[in-house]
């Protein structure tokens, strides 16, 4: 898209790329959108369907991978806990998720679904699919998905200025200088 910096593509490859979700209900960063998708342990949920503006809002999820492939779910504005605890809205038996794992909350003001991750172990990705189909800016600190891996982006320098170890920024704005030992 002509940002600079580096970026991550999904390239359309069956559990593609995908970018973790930060912690806290108060995460509002990524809608869920029709046509957008998201991965919690061993699952992958597609926004099938979302009525927005009536009285009663609510989305359908299609649950694409995972143990409850093939199984579609309503969540409607009281919102859904997604988990693999029984007491859980939306109830996973997958080993791979956190007993509460994530929150699918309704914003009554923004007529919009959004999920939160509320402090999983092995986190919550939003799919780089859909209406998030874009490149994604990496930024230092995030965590992606690609297929079953998971990378961690940072930036460690090995002796190149006096900020030797891991950097705060992804840009270099450090000019190097080398005493050669020439007498002049």
């Amino acid at each position: 898209d002509g940002e600079p910096g580096f970026h991550l593509h999904d390239l359309g490859q069956p559990l593609g790329a995908a970018v973790q979700i930060g912690k806290g209900i108060e995460d509002r960063e990524w809608p869920l959108i029709v046509n957008s998708a998201f991965s919690a342990g061993n699952s992958v949920l597609v926004v099938e369907s979302a009525d927005l503006n009536g009285d009663e809002p609510m989305i359908w999820l299609r649950i694409e991978e995972g143990p409850l492939k093939g199984e579609r779910r309503k969540i409607t504005k009281e919102g859904a806990a997604l988990g693999r605890a029984t007491e859980n809205a939306l109830s996973i038996p997958d080993r791979e998720l956190s007993r509460r794992h994530s929150l699918i909350v309704h914003d009554p003001r923004r007529r919009q679904f959004y999920l939160c991750d509320v402090g999983s172990t092995n986190g919550t990705y939003m799919q780089l699919v859909g209406p998030y189909g874009r490149p994604y800016r990496l930024s230092l600190q995030d965590n992606v998905l690609v297929g079953r891996t998971c990378f961690s982006v940072n930036r460690f320098d090995y002796g190149l200025s006096e900020e030797i170890g891991m950097r705060r920024t992804m840009e270099d704005r450090y000019t190097l200088e080398q005493d050669l030992g020439l007498a002049v």
